[in-house]
């Protein structure tokens, strides 16, 4: 859903023709040069991704600038990313558009199970993303908080508040 909004964001001419491949499949194609460029939406680095760029060789593109668009079309779920310099090879580091990932629940979720959530979220971040995933992700104590307009709960809001102001 992402990478055609994008496109039309950068309003291309022509508009690229769009194949949906699947990430391995889409690595292929790329790896014989049977297509120019490939969307990818998920954990960086993406072990996928890090093996075909050893031996190929990529270049990363910032789609930054066209956060505002996405927003003002589609709503405030799109971040600006930062994917780190040497994450896929020798590309430098690069501007993305993230989408966060929400964890939900009923609003009747006891306070204190949420307060208990936000600290586990915080202060244990680095235990619950896989080490495969290591890298740009959205636990940390800057970005939990953006839920892109879908309210908090207002204990798990509390507990943030206290963690980080």
């Amino acid at each position: 859903m992402t990478a055609p909004r994008i496109i039309a964001a950068a309003a291309l001419v022509p508009p690229p023709r769009q194949l949906n491949l699947g990430l391995n499949q889409g690595l292929s194609a790329l790896r014989d040069r049977s297509i120019d460029a490939l969307f990818w939406s998920g954990g960086v680095p993406t072990a996928a991704i890090a093996t075909v760029t050893q031996g190929l060789g990529v270049r990363l593109v910032d789609l930054s600038q066209h956060i505002k668009s996405l927003r003002a079309n589609h709503g405030n779920f799109y971040d600006r990313v930062l994917i780190p310099a040497n994450t896929y090879g020798n590309a430098p580091a690069v501007w993305t558009v993230g989408v966060a990932n929400l964890l939900l629940c009923r609003s009747d979720l006891p306070d204190s199970l949420a307060r208990r959530t936000v600290e586990l979220l915080v202060n244990h971040a680095q235990d619950l993303v896989p080490k495969s995933s290591a890298g740009v992700q959205f636990l940390s104590p800057e970005t939990l908080i953006n839920t892109a307009g879908v309210p908090l709960h207002p204990a798990a809001e509390g507990a943030y508040r206290s963690l980080h102001g």
